[in-house]
């Protein structure tokens, strides 16, 4: 009777913890989001006007009155704030609560995967430093962290022995989140089910994984293929082109990756303490490989992380050739993330310490992660981004509804205004890509006749601002202190050689 009474206070102990760290990663979360305030860049504002279309029964386009190529990097993302913009919730509100909610269920869901390995201690760093991101959290709004939520809910899937459909069909939904997730997918499997004995799959439960993986993305494509011509969508020719143009850094060549630039792009004041977290950050990386080779801590999930990080970087760095953006780098952020915090618990538990004291040490490591990754938080987007916001607010109000706007930047302008938006970078019209991959940008005017022009003056659109075509067919209307709205003067066609 004393032992069960004994076991039953344990357990009660056990769950109260739980619940109190799984309330703390959602404060977490929230008190990140809070800080950055909105997405700070303007892919988001490309799902949002897709989103928006679909709901409203315009189709898949980005803009309502004219046909465009298939710009969606993450179907299920549109799908899903389509379908919040259907039962009424606002888009950029639905989106909040969906980044609120898979940050947190992919900080959940990693550390409930180290602890069934047995590395609670891991488990609890790891939730820490993903809920807490600056590099995730900068990425807000985007498909980013549905995937990471499904990856790693597949991880917990996997790793739980539950019925192998509950894996295939996250890994299908992962792919709807990001193509790469065929990847991703792929290393989990074969190191889960294939590599693992202890885990090989009986034929019935192959039929199972494979067909709910399957059935999402057969659905899916047959859409595409008889929309668009194509499954994938358009955006990757479009980063290969501007690659190809050589105006954009690469994501891997001869100087290296890109991820350190993007890691200071991705925060405003990304200083000394930000270099020491990276530093500090690498030193757990190298003993979570010493972790994984002496004791084959979760070997499952850092090999199956580090496999697919690799492929992907590979696949798009050199077969693919695009340029570094941020969202490309968030699988490896997160690989880092969970092997650090492997790194960290083989450091914490190499010596024989006190339950006691090894508490304190666990409890201080996560609160400096905390306090670091709070303290390299980008507070709102940059001040050109901002502009965006301002200048697209104003053209819907100054300008009539089917007026065209060209830009570098689509997603905040075409958001705000509400206006049919004129792309001249490839992601919208395929036929763009042979003139970006060419660097030439003084074609676009004459070809598309918009009504406005918006544009920072800088990058590929200095040469048209220094051309005849511009001084004779264009005007200011608005200027801002990072961007300038200039309106075509004439309604004769602009000549074709401006």
């Amino acid at each position: 009777m004393v032992a069960s009474t004994e076991g039953t206070v344990r357990r009660l102990g056990d769950s109260r913890r739980r619940w109190g760290l799984l309330g703390a990663l959602a404060l977490l979360v929230l008190v990140a989001m809070l800080i950055q305030g909105r997405p700070v860049y303007d892919d988001p504002y490309i799902l949002f006007r897709f989103a928006d279309n679909v709901a409203r029964g315009h189709g898949w386009s980005f803009n309502a009155h004219t046909t465009t190529d298939n710009a969606a990097t993450s179907t299920l993302s549109v799908l899903l704030l389509a379908s919040g913009r259907v039962v009424g919730v606002p888009i950029p509100a639905f989106s909040a609560a969906l980044f609120f909610a898979t940050t947190w269920g992919t900080a959940v869901l990693t550390g409930l995967t180290l602890e069934r390995l047995g590395h609670r201690i891991a488990g609890v760093l790891a939730a820490v430093m993903l809920a807490v991101s600056p590099a995730l959290t900068a990425v807000w709004g985007m498909e980013s962290s549905l995937y990471l939520c499904l990856l790693a809910g597949a991880l917990w899937c996997a790793t739980s022995r539950r019925p192998a459909w509950n894996t295939g069909l996250l890994l299908g939904f992962a792919a709807l989140a990001r193509p790469d997730g065929v990847v991703v997918g792929a290393a989990l499997v074969l190191m889960f089910f294939v590599v693992d004995r202890s885990r090989r799959l009986t034929g019935r439960s192959w039929v199972g994984l494979v067909t709910a993986a399957a059935t999402p993305l057969i659905a899916w494509s047959a859409f595409a293929l008889w929309q668009f011509g194509d499954a994938l969508p358009s955006t990757l020719a479009a980063k290969q082109a501007q690659a190809a143009s050589g105006r954009w850094p690469l994501l891997l060549s001869s100087q290296g990756a890109g991820l350190d630039s993007e890691l200071r792009g991705l925060v405003a004041g990304w200083d000394r303490v930000g270099e020491l977290l990276l530093m500090a950050l690498f030193v757990a990386v190298l003993l979570s490989i010493a972790a994984v080779v002496l004791r084959h801590a979760a070997w499952q999930v850092a090999t199956t992380l580090v496999l697919a990080t690799l492929a992907i970087l590979v696949l798009y760095g050199v077969a693919f050739r695009i340029p570094s953006y941020p969202w490309y780098w968030v699988l490896p952020i997160y690989t880092v993330s969970v092997l650090s915090a492997l790194g960290l618990e083989f450091a914490v538990t190499a010596v024989d310490l006190r339950v006691t004291t090894r508490t304190v040490i666990v409890a201080a490591l996560a609160f400096a992660l905390v306090a670091v990754n709070l303290h390299e938080l980008q507070p709102g987007p940059n001040p050109t981004r901002t502009d965006y916001e301002y200048v697209g607010n104003w053209l819907r109000q100054h300008t009539a509804p089917d007026a065209t706007v060209a830009a570098t930047e689509v997603g905040k302008l075409g958001w705000f205004s509400e206006r049919d938006m004129v792309d001249y970078l490839g992601l919208l019209d395929h036929r763009a890509i042979d003139h970006v991959r060419n660097d030439d940008y003084l074609w676009w005017a004459a070809h598309y006749q918009p009504d406005y022009w918006v544009t920072d003056g800088h990058f590929v659109d200095a040469p048209f601002l220094a051309s005849a075509c511009f001084t004779d067919h264009f005007e200011a209307v608005l200027k801002r202190p990072q961007l300038t709205v200039y309106r075509r003067t004439s309604t004769a066609p602009p000549p074709g050689n401006c």
